[in-house]
């Protein structure tokens, strides 16, 4: 309930209490216009009179003041104002003090949507900052691992490969960009190398490890190719 509501409300009690008293002194007046009674303010011939004269004459003989026309009536209107004013205040607190949740978890919705809009530059800035890998070199990677999965070549070998005038003439550095980032299991490679030698051409394990280690051949390491021979 607003202030002002509350204002009016205690204006209109206080006026319909003060018409209530008025009615009720009239009633009085006229109950009592036919009875004599001794005025207890009146020293001359209208002594007997209606009793209600008495209470109505001042000292001076004139007529009182009505009760919303004194000092003490407009006080006391002023007091309870006052008290209406100091209770609407405290619920207006309490209100207040109700609001700020609300208003925290506002705050707390902001400084989470600032942190998604960081993080979303922070993720922009980095994608923007790394450098786009050249098709040469994604086209060298793809032909290494052609190399690896199907030729079970060495890492050596799949180098030469790609680089030879003779074979796929990439560049050095697209070579080596494809080597670095192929997923191969060289000793597996080496074991298929030396399966297929000895399947098709039936050749001794020894002949085989030459193979795999010679650099005219497979081009393997030494370590690759006795994995290759004590698997067989």
């Amino acid at each position: 309930m607003s202030l002002p509501f509350r204002l009016q409300l205690a204006l209109r009690a206080i006026k319909e209490r003060s018409a209530r008293f008025a009615i009720s002194c009239q009633l009085m007046k006229r109950h009592a216009a036919s009875a004599k009674v001794p005025c207890i303010l009146s020293n001359g011939p209208e002594r007997w009179g209606p009793w209600w004269k008495g209470m109505n004459m001042g000292k001076s003989g004139e007529a009182k003041k009505p009760i919303y026309k004194r000092v003490w009536f407009w006080i006391l209107v002023v007091v309870i104002l006052a008290a209406i004013g100091a209770a609407a205040g405290g619920s207006g607190g309490k209100d207040g003090d109700g609001a700020d949740p609300a208003g925290q978890n506002q705050i707390s919705a902001d400084a989470s949507a600032d942190g998604s809009k960081g993080s979303s530059e922070a993720s922009e800035s980095q994608s923007q900052a790394e450098p786009e890998v050249p098709r040469e070199y994604q086209s060298a990677l793809a032909k290494a691992e052609s190399y690896s999965e199907l030729m079970h070549m060495s890492k050596q070998g799949i180098y030469d490969q790609l680089v030879s005038e003779y074979g796929d003439q990439f560049t050095p550095e697209a070579a080596q960009y494809a080597i670095d980032n192929l997923d191969a299991d060289y000793k597996a490679n080496a074991l298929e190398k030396a399966r297929s030698y000895q399947d098709t051409m039936d050749m001794s394990p020894a002949a085989i490890h030459d193979q795999l280690t010679s650099e005219y051949g497979e081009k393997f390491t030494e370590e690759e190719a006795d994995y290759a021979i004590e698997n067989l």
